[in-house]
């Protein structure tokens, strides 16, 4: 979602607001320790997922405001290789460290900025829905039957695609060899940034610096990880978000 610049859509916020609390219930341990699948992880990996997708997946509004504008403005910056060509050397730089495998470290980068856009485009729709539906009041406990209806009418095949986007997003930032050369390269695409502010504003420069900083606490996280554990835990997400969304309907 876009969320108006200045913060000040009542029903936008509601929403994402309803969706962050109903993601950090359903990840929440107590509910994660019903699924089997997430038996090889210990109490403080489900934890540290959880706090994870609530700062960077699903963060409060005022940080959400920010991370949309950021992304926005960055993705933006690396879809112009014009205004690229001035960061060559730093490029160079990486290219001596990663060689053919540069291309494809860039291009994480940009795909974890659109897997996390991705997963914004199901609350869009249910601010529609809801939108339509003229509701009196943004407050619980309206919101929530609003949401339930909306939720019935967008169907399961909708929010099945959204379920793939959360999993497309979890499989990116458990790659490990990969996250590692993009958060890397776009580390040193940063630096040359930062040196030139004539060239690059506040807003572009904030933007890579999020992104650096979001892809390496993704890797660190992921990096304590047994690999089999998190492949059992991403293959069990589509369970536990079909299980929410049956009893969201259900409330309809």
């Amino acid at each position: 979602m876009r969320p108006s610049k200045s913060g000040d859509n009542a029903l936008e916020k509601a929403v994402a607001s309803f969706l962050r609390d109903s993601l950090a219930a359903r990840y929440a341990l107590d509910n994660i320790r019903r699924y089997r699948a997430f038996d090889g992880l210990p109490d403080t990996t489900v934890t540290a997922l959880h706090d994870f997708g609530l700062r960077h997946i699903y963060p409060d509004w005022e940080e959400r405001c920010f991370q949309d504008e950021a992304f926005e403005r960055l993705m933006a910056l690396l879809d112009a290789p014009l205004r690229l060509a001035p960061l060559t050397a730093a490029t160079l730089k990486s290219l001596v460290r990663f060689g053919r495998h540069l291309p494809r470290a860039v291009d994480a980068g940009k795909q974890v900025i659109q897997a996390f856009e991705a997963t914004r485009s199901l609350e869009r729709d249910l601010v529609d829905v809801i939108r339509a539906q003229e509701p009196c009041s943004v407050e619980e406990p309206e919101l929530r039957t609003c949401a339930a209806a909306g939720f019935a009418e967008l169907g399961t095949r909708r929010y099945e695609h959204f379920i793939e986007n959360i999993v497309a997003l979890l499989v990116l930032l458990s790659q490990r060899s990969l996250l590692e050369t993009g958060a890397s390269v776009m580390k040193d695409i940063a630096t040359a940034m930062e040196k030139r502010p004539s060239l690059y504003d506040e807003a572009e420069r904030e933007g890579m610096r999020y992104a650096v900083a979001v892809m390496s606490e993704g890797r660190a996280l992921f990096d304590t990880l047994d690999p089999a554990a998190v492949e059992n835990a991403i293959g069990a997400i589509p369970t536990v978000e079909r299980d929410w969304f049956d009893s969201i309907v259900r409330l309809a």
